[in-house]
């Protein structure tokens, strides 16, 4: 993937979390063990709903996205 690509992806997965996952990310934030790991379980039609390059780049490089969906992730919790 191109940095382009990267950014696009990055900002739209920011984005969509937190628009639909606002409130699992905080929920997270105030579990008492920082040591653990905790989902956030992302409905994939929504968030292809929400920008179909995402949909495609995910199925071409799906190590890739998700590495960027978890870098969106924890910036959306910062």
């Amino acid at each position: 993937m191109n940095s382009d690509q990267v950014t696009l992806v990055g900002q739209v997965f920011e984005s969509y979390v937190s628009e639909y996952h606002k409130n699992d990310i905080l929920l997270i934030l105030k579990e008492r063990d920082e040591d653990a790991h905790y989902p956030v379980v992302v409905n994939a039609m929504t968030l292809f709903e929400t920008n179909m390059e995402i949909g495609e780049y995910f199925n071409m490089f799906p190590s890739e996205v998700l590495t960027i969906f978890d870098s969106a992730l924890r910036r959306s919790a910062l």
